[in-house]
Formats: structure tokens, C-alpha cells, sequence
């Protein structure tokens, strides 16, 4: 996503409760992992969203 998109998805962030923009009190810290499937983009373009939700559900149990 280019930066200069970012500063206007900003305001379209809530809090957990939906009701009022997040502030700098609702920061939790989180862990992020980043996958390259060998071959993903090519299923994912052949598969149903389902089917592919389904496998990807299967590989990270």
C-alpha cells in the first residue's frame, strides 16, 4: 500500500468495541507471522475463497 494512502485508512480505524476511533491506549503488542506458500498464488486463483480458507486453516494447526 503506498504511504501516502496510509494517513487516510487511519481514520477508519476502531477500537474492539466499534464505537469510537482507537487511541494510543488500545496499542497491544502482537505477533506477526509471515508465510510464503511455494505455489499460493497460483492455487489460490484455481481454488473457491472457501477451499483455500479450508487449507490454510489445515496447514497452520
Amino acid at each position: 500500500m503506498p504511504p501516502s494512502r496510509t494517513p487516510s485508512l487511519l481514520g477508519n480505524i476502531e477500537s474492539e468495541d466499534g464505537l469510537h476511533p482507537a487511541s494510543d491506549a488500545d496499542r497491544r503488542t502482537v505477533t506477526v507471522l509471515f508465510a510464503d506458500l511455494c505455489g499460493f498464488t497460483t492455487l489460490s486463483e484455481q481454488l473457491d475463497p472457501e477451499v483455500m480458507q479450508a487449507l490454510q486453516n489445515d496447514l497452520f494447526k
